[in-house]
């Protein structure tokens, strides 16, 4: 086409946004013309150390490490929390995301993979922590495999909680 296509509006309908007529729509947008990367803020790592993880730990230990220092270049004095479940949960790391060395991560390995998923534990957990710290991230590193808790609609449900967090 030679020009824009425009389509006046009467007052009345000027705060509209589309128009539709059956199956077409024409909308009204306005592009982003410009992005930032989000903030890294305080953030939970849930790392699955549940039995059926058995064979990937050590790969999942060091693609935490290797996310974090990825992070640390942006977030160094982030608050970060990486915390192991299966049907417990024990802390592995308490600090900021400059302060993880490999020390740290070497320590991860005592603890092995044994036990059940409980994903939904580990998600109630991750929304009390956040609202009490102020976390505004959780990541979740696992398989995917409840294999004790909460599943379904529940687990949606606990999920959904951290928005109401601020996560």
């Amino acid at each position: 086409p030679a020009r824009d296509v425009v389509v006046p509006l009467s007052s009345a309908r000027a705060s509209q946004v589309a128009l539709r007529s059956e199956d077409v729509l024409v909308a009204r947008i306005t592009p982003v013309a410009a992005s930032a990367p989000a903030k890294v803020g305080g953030t939970l790592i849930l790392l699955d150390t549940s039995a059926s993880r058995a064979l990937g730990l050590a790969g999942d230990h060091a693609l935490v490490r290797d996310v974090v220092r990825g992070l640390a270049g942006v977030a160094k004095d982030a608050p970060l929390s990486v915390v192991a479940f299966d049907q417990t949960r024990a802390v592995l790391f308490d600090g900021t995301f400059g302060s993880l060395d490999d020390r740290a991560v070497s320590s991860w390995r005592a603890r092995r993979a044994l036990g059940a998923s409980d994903v939904g534990a580990a998600l109630g957990y991750a929304a009390d922590l956040a609202s009490a710290r102020k976390l505004t991230r959780v990541v979740l590193v696992s398989d995917g495999m409840v294999t004790a808790g909460v599943e379904g609609d529940a687990l949606i449900a606990r999920a959904r909680k951290l928005k109401d967090v601020g996560v």
